[in-house]
């Protein structure tokens, strides 16, 4: 059941992107503690399910495999900044605009960004 309903909250929040803006939708549904939960649950029921159905060593490395990936969606999710980085051609930047509420703060990068080229093909 937990699979479905992440599949329907993820159905529901691909509409409320396209109506209300992607900003929306991942502050509202993606970023919000009870999505965060239900993929929780679910990673939760799938490591009892799998742990009850020990069958081969491959079935279990892949599955393992989502918990990791799922590891890293919850670091990222708990630890990232957002922000913008506006690039110009052969220019190297290493701050990126932060928007704090109403507030544009500027933030340093842990690395160092050059656009070296940029096509653009119809």
């Amino acid at each position: 059941m937990l699979f479905y309903a992440v599949i329907v909250v993820m159905g529901v929040a691909t509409f409320v992107g396209h109506s209300h803006g992607e900003d929306y939708a991942a502050s509202v549904i993606y970023g919000s503690w009870w999505f965060a939960t239900l993929w929780a649950l679910m990673a939760v029921g799938g490591a009892v399910v799998l742990l009850r159905r020990r069958r081969r060593l491959s079935m279990l490395l892949l599955h393992c495999s989502f918990f990791v990936i799922l590891a890293g969606a919850l670091v990222t999710s708990l630890t990232a900044r957002h922000g913008m980085v506006h690039l110009r051609q052969g220019v190297a930047v290493k701050q990126m605009s932060v928007q704090d509420g109403t507030d544009i703060s500027t933030a340093d990068l842990p690395f160092v960004i050059t656009l070296d080229r940029l096509d653009v093909d119809y």
